[in-house]
């Protein structure tokens, strides 16, 4: 799907048993079909897994007004572009329009319910607050942060604001 393959596993054993990478040959990964093609020594339960944080730092992102009360948030990450309509306490998944997001996108949610649906099908751009310790994160004056956010929350329905990275 949208995610990056980082590794397949199987485990040999009970629930708490360790799980093993190795017994996995020519492993492909096809983004346009969203499928995973290996062949493999055993026969069992797999897994795969997707670093967590494979979509940071973004690349860039930019909130715009988007008519009475409504703005746009497109965010540009590492494999994925989304973009999302934001109204009151509700948004919405515009794109990508990849099939495995039909059941969500167009479709308004609260906040929280969409974040995890999009955890759900594997996309994850959610940093968590141990975040720091995986990924660079500019550290940032907290009461200064919240000020800047709670600004921008008030005239965002007039102003475009983006971040894009400096070419240097």
């Amino acid at each position: 799907m949208l995610c990056l393959l980082r590794n397949l596993s199987w485990q040999d054993g009970g629930f708490s048993a360790m799980l093993e990478t190795d017994g996995f040959e020519e492993v492909n990964f096809d983004e346009t079909n969203g499928t995973i093609a290996f062949k493999s020594q055993f026969i069992g339960p797999i897994c795969t897994f997707q670093d967590t944080y494979n979509n940071m730092p973004f690349q860039s992102w930019e909130i715009r007004p988007y008519g009475p009360d409504c703005v746009i948030f497109t965010l540009i990450a590492a494999s994925v572009e989304l973009e999302i309509s934001i109204k009151e306490n509700v948004c919405c998944l515009n794109s990508p329009e990849d099939i495995e997001l039909d059941g969500i996108r167009n479709k308004w949610f609260p906040a929280h319910i969409l974040m995890q649906k999009l955890v759900a099908a594997g996309i994850n751009v959610f940093p968590s607050e141990d975040a720091d310790k995986y990924v660079s994160i500019s550290v940032k004056d907290e009461e200064l942060e919240s000020s800047v956010y709670e600004q921008m929350a008030f005239s965002v329905l007039r102003l475009c604001f983006l971040l894009e990275p400096l070419e240097c």
